[in-house]
């Protein structure tokens, strides 16, 4: 639960894939849109675009994206071994190329094979252009060799992408061959419908459910980075500009209910000078307010002295990665509103804090729940920053604990 918590709020409901690729001589992107609800995934929109600022019109700024690079600069041959040392392979299909100035990407399939290659600074300026755009890319893939990752799905021994023609052998790969102009085949891929023009763009953002493709490249470093530049701004411009909204709202309604009260104590004393009567009103009022003062101060000693038998009993054992903020037992439900009764969360303890092990947080909800006083625990906040997780839970007495 935690982890598909985490998920959302990184990624969102929304997964976009890309491929760039070559059609009579022009570069064109093909645009699927994934969208998951609840475990439903459904294919939202796709579409064919002629330059990259087009993008604009179809995507929200800051939205992350796998990409696809399958344009006449990706080199892919096949090659019969399957030899663990990559370099060796990449010579032996390459052998001219000044390795250091190429991405590649290596697929074994069984007796085979497949190299994919493409220059640096092409595939840097395809991901800058993007990011001067507001997008992010996460996921870079070279050539047709993602379809793999579908194979099992298809079941298909020939698939159609955009530029080639794929034959299955037992389940893998056996063969990529070129095609100008490609017939449009439709696919269902385990219920989900899908054109051969957009298999590629949509293995890409099926991968970030899948997450079965596996091949060797020297993208891991660059793919790494982009993406922990993407959760850094992601938590920047989400849960940062949320709390300056939330701390302007706090400081807009403490101002306005300061000035609604400092305007109704100008009044007072000015009448007061005045009106002996509503000076004595106003010690009425005082005395009102002093009742009340009196009744919260024994409710927050009385709960002082039941907060310390809790406390006691919930540190046992507090794994030492975890660290309590705030210990609130019978939280106000309401703020205290004059001629107002005083509500409380009766039999509810609230906790905040941070934890550095999210098992053993887990483990100590657990531990928790297990307690005879212990009617419900709750996670009703979970976030996660750097190595740290901040978390509020909602712990709930049985009603034969509730003193």
């Amino acid at each position: 639960m935690l982890a598909s918590l985490k998920s959302y709020l990184i990624y969102g409901s929304i997964h976009i894939g890309l491929e760039h690729y070559t059609f009579n001589g022009n570069e064109q992107i093909n645009v699927s849109i994934l969208k998951k609800s609840k475990k439903e995934i459904t294919l939202d929109k796709t579409v064919v675009l002629d330059k990259v600022e087009a993008l604009k019109n179809e995507l929200k700024k800051g939205q992350h994206i796998s990409l696809n690079i399958n344009t006449n600069k990706v080199l892919t041959k096949r090659i019969k071994t399957i030899d663990t040392n990559d370099l060796k392979l990449i010579h032996f299909a390459f052998p001219n190329i000044k390795i250091n100035d190429f991405y590649y990407e290596i697929l074994r399939q069984g007796n085979n094979t497949f190299i994919s290659i493409c220059r640096k600074d092409y595939v840097d300026a395809i991901i800058e252009t993007y990011k001067q755009l507001g997008f992010h890319i996460i996921n870079i893939r070279l050539g047709n060799l993602i379809v793999s990752s579908l194979t099992q799905y298809l079941g298909h021994s020939n698939i159609i992408t955009s530029n080639s023609s794929i034959t299955i052998k037992d389940g893998e790969i056996n063969s990529i061959a070129s095609l100008t102009n490609p017939e449009e085949v439709l696919y269902t891929i385990n219920g989900l419908k899908c054109s051969s023009k957009f298999i590629l763009s949509q293995s890409c953002a099926l991968q970030s459910f899948l997450n079965n493709y596996k091949s060797n490249t020297n993208l891991s470093v660059l793919e790494k980075t982009l993406l922990q530049d993407f959760k850094n701004i992601k938590f920047y411009s989400v849960f940062l500009k949320s709390g300056l909204v939330f701390i302007l709202g706090l400081l807009l309604i403490n101002f306005l209910f300061f000035n609604h009260y400092y305007s109704k104590s100008e009044a007072l004393k000015l009448v007061g000078n005045e009106d002996k009567a509503r000076i004595e009103k106003i010690t009425t009022l005082k005395n009102e307010v002093d009742s009340i003062q009196n009744t919260v101060n024994n409710l927050l000693s009385t709960n002082s002295s039941k907060s310390s038998y809790f406390i006691n009993n919930l540190i046992k054992e507090l794994p030492k990665s975890i660290l309590l903020s705030e210990f609130n037992y019978n939280p106000l439900l309401k703020k205290i509103q004059n001629d107002k009764p005083i509500k409380i969360d009766k039999g509810v303890i609230k906790i905040i804090g941070t934890s550095s092990n999210s098992k053993e947080l887990t483990n100590w909800v657990n531990f928790l729940e297990k307690k005879d006083w212990v009617e419900k625990v709750t996670i009703s906040y979970y976030r996660e920053v750097k190595k740290e997780a901040l978390f509020e839970l909602i712990i709930k007495q049985t009603n034969a604990t509730k003193i």
